[in-house]
């Protein structure tokens, strides 16, 4: 038993459990990756093909996929 392990044990601090680099995509109804090429990020956005405008989008000016992009690309800068 390593050190901490020992130290965890006597804490009461529950072991780490690894996040899967598979998750379940209930779109496609298929494990697809976490990141990366074809991953559930990737998809979700494919298949956003009609969004409602709102008058958010209306009083920036912008369609409603431009304005996601923006808010995006400003949450990324922060």
């Amino acid at each position: 038993m390593t050190k901490w392990e020992r130290f965890r044990l006597e804490k009461g601090m529950p072991a780490r459990k690894k996040r899967g680099r598979m998750v379940w995509d209930a779109i496609t109804k298929d494990w697809v990756p976490r990141h990366g090429a074809g991953s559930i990020k990737k998809i979700a956005e494919k298949h956003n093909w009609a969004m409602e405008e709102k008058p958010k989008h209306l009083k920036a000016g912008q369609d409603p996929f431009t304005f996601d992009k923006e808010e995006k690309k400003a949450v990324r800068d922060k």
